[in-house]
């Protein structure tokens, strides 16, 4: 995420750096594009922006050189890595693991649960319940994004991850930047920025999508209290028109706010 201008991305040289053992392909960063839509407001300079950044494979593919500057961290056999720098002399300051696509998408349908905060309420029935009926529904694959949880849901995520290991993913997140962490603060934050809140989720939102695209026909993501339930009918994709109504506009005039 990124603090500034919107387009002060673009002005931004960026290189993405993919290591392979020793070996080191370096490619120009393709795009940068906004994970929010302008019209929806709260793009002042002062907040964190969302960006998805595209690197050409072909490119990463062609210059490779030795590099010894990977830092601190020895790669698993076969295992690639790629951090994203402003030079290509620089030492990283990032560094995320690559995970290669199946090589032929499977069928059926991925749902990922939006970032659980409830560290104080149990949850740990509803949790398990919401479970039980998307995988009797018909669902594939689960992915379960979590912030803080109370103890005993812990132990359900436990032995649900225990009893569908190829079905069910966990994955701790966190705010970005300098926004508060501590499961008290965070909670606090969550009450008094919901529109942050919302920007923070679209993050949840792509890495939902790119971890399933070629492991699922069909992404759905869901809140705890929703399940999809299939019908008879047989369609190629499913479209759910969904808008926000803001109760604060922060000086943002646009067709999607509503004080209703």
């Amino acid at each position: 995420m990124v603090k500034g201008d919107l387009d002060i991305i673009s002005e931004i040289p960026l290189i993405c750096k993919v290591w392979t053992g020793q070996t080191v392909s370096t490619a120009q960063v393709q795009s940068a594009d906004l994970l929010w839509y302008k019209e929806w407001g709260w793009t002042s300079r002062d907040r964190l922006q969302a960006y998805l950044l595209s690197c050409p494979a072909a490119d990463l593919g062609r210059r490779k050189t030795k590099d010894p500057g990977l830092p601190n961290f020895v790669l698993p056999a076969g295992q690639r890595a790629l951090a994203i720098v402003q030079d290509t002399c620089e030492r990283p300051s990032n560094l995320l693991l690559l995970n290669e696509p199946e090589k032929e998408r499977s069928e059926g349908l991925a749902v990922c649960l939006k970032g659980l905060s409830f560290p104080d309420k149990d949850i740990s029935r509803d949790l398990a319940e919401w479970i039980e009926i998307q995988f009797a529904l018909g669902v594939s694959r689960i992915v379960l994004y979590i912030l803080d949880v109370h103890w005993r849901t812990r132990l359900v995520i436990k032995e649900y991850s225990r009893l569908y290991q190829q079905k069910l993913q966990v994955i701790p997140i966190s705010l970005p930047g300098n926004l508060p962490n501590t499961p008290k603060l965070r909670q606090h934050f969550f009450k008094m920025k919901v529109n942050q809140k919302r920007q923070n989720e679209v993050l949840a939102y792509n890495d939902c999508l790119m971890r399933n695209i070629n492991k699922a026909k069909y992404v759905a993501l869901l809140d705890l209290d929703e399940v999809i339930v299939p019908t008879e009918e047989v369609y190629d994709s499913y479209c759910f028109q969904n808008f926000y109504f803001f109760t604060k506009q922060e000086g943002s005039v646009s067709t999607y706010f509503s004080n209703a």
